[in-house]
């Protein structure tokens, strides 16, 4: 589901919209409480928790001193600063900047799962096991649902919702 599709308005993204939610969304970072409630599911669905990798996109303006000057690798239409440390660092991340940047990518050294969150969406997605999957989704404080890798994240590619008429 997409938020522009829920709320009939792409512009409650960016300014939330009165009576259902103040503040919309993050864009571009998971919020630090979800990062505290996935990273006890995420240690017990890998065989490697004290070593996890994690990337944060360089294009954010205020990112610490050790986050720029880690080694760096791109992907597709970015380029990541790469840290590395247990999952237990997953809430702490990049937190200390100003704009509190999660990391983008995240994932354990046996590649058991990976977190993305990317840096234009609202949203985190996490490939894993149907068993962590199915963990995930029972944690009270994530609002998560099991979506086929093939559905889509752009705006249009809500399929139980209309599209909004204000679409960019």
């Amino acid at each position: 589901m997409q938020l522009g599709a829920l709320t009939g308005s792409c512009a409650s993204a960016e300014t939330g919209q009165a009576g259902v939610f103040d503040v919309p969304p993050r864009v571009g970072s998971l919020p630090r409480e979800l990062a505290i409630a996935l990273a006890p599911v995420l240690a017990r669905h890998t065989s490697t928790p004290e070593r996890i990798w994690f990337a944060v996109w360089e294009g954010f303006g205020d990112l610490p001193d050790e986050v720029r000057q880690a080694p760096a690798f791109t992907a597709p239409y970015r380029k990541y600063h790469l840290l590395g440390g247990p999952i237990d660092a997953l809430p702490e991340g990049a937190y200390d900047s100003v704009f509190r940047q999660s990391p983008n990518l995240c994932w354990p050294s046996d590649r058991a799962w990976c977190t993305a969150t990317e840096i234009d969406l609202n949203s985190t997605y996490v490939a894993c096991s149907d068993a962590c999957a199915d963990e995930i989704v029972a944690v009270p404080e994530v609002e998560a649902l099991t979506i086929d890798p093939a559905t889509g994240i752009d705006f249009a590619s809500d399929v139980l919702n209309p599209v909004p008429t204000d679409t960019p």
